[in-house]
């Protein structure tokens, strides 16, 4: 039976979870990141886009709803569940 002593077994453990959590954060910097610098590097041409989404922000937000409603009552009933097992590749 391999003794383990809990200072360096405790150290290691703390170092591997560090550096992929380190390794998570770095990769999802960038993707969180990137969309705001199109945003702002191409602010002149999304103008059209940001008047539209102004315009028609009341009709936005009652679509988002009935569709976060839906959503919810598909999962509640588990036909969510189901149509997504169906959906699935595996």
């Amino acid at each position: 039976m391999k003794m383990y002593y809990p200072i360096f077994y405790s150290t290691s453990i703390t170092y591997i979870c560090n550096c992929k959590r380190f390794t998570v954060a770095l990769n999802q910097f960038p993707g969180l990141g990137i969309p705001f610098l199109f945003s702002a590097l191409l602010i002149v041409q999304l103008k059209s886009a940001f008047d539209f989404i102004k315009r028609h922000y009341k009709v936005i937000n009652i679509i988002a709803g009935i569709l976060l409603i839906v959503i919810g009552l598909l999962m509640i009933t588990g036909i969510y569940g189901r149509l997504l097992a169906t959906l699935s590749f595996g």
